[in-house]
C-alpha cells in the first residue's frame, strides 16, 4: 500500500541498520529501536485497513511481518536498555567485578 519506492527503501534501510549494529553504539540501538516500532505499527495499520478490500493471503504475510517487527521491537528494546544501564558496549574494567560476592 506504500509503493514499490517506499518498500524497496525499506529494505535497504533495514539492511543498512543491520549491518552498522554494534555493542558500542547507542546511536544504532535508539534507531533500531525506532524503525522496528515504525514497521510493526505501519504494517499492522496496513493489515487492518486492507483486510475487506486485499486477499487474505496478503493480510497474512503482513500480520506476519507485524509480528516479526514485534519480536525486533522486544530486542532492540533489551539492547538499548542494556546499553543504558552500562551492561553491555562498555569497555572491560580491571575490578569490575570484584565486588560482587559468591
Amino acid at each position: 500500500p506504500f509503493g514499490t519506492f517506499f518498500e524497496l527503501l525499506s529494505a535497504l534501510l533495514l539492511v543498512l541498520l543491520a549491518g552498522l549494529t554494534n555493542p558500542h553504539s547507542p546511536t544504532v540501538a535508539v534507531i533500531n529501536t525506532l524503525v522496528s516500532a515504525t514497521g510493526a505499527l505501519l504494517l499492522e495499520m496496513a493489515a487492518i485497513d486492507f483486510y475487506h478490500s486485499q486477499s487474505f493471503l496478503l493480510f497474512a504475510i503482513r500480520e506476519t511481518t507485524a509480528i516479526l517487527f514485534l519480536f525486533s521491537l522486544y530486542f532492540a528494546v533489551k539492547t538499548l536498555r542494556a546499553m543504558l544501564l552500562k551492561q553491555v558496549g562498555h569497555l572491560p574494567e580491571q575490578g569490575e567485578f570484584n565486588d560482587l560476592k559468591k
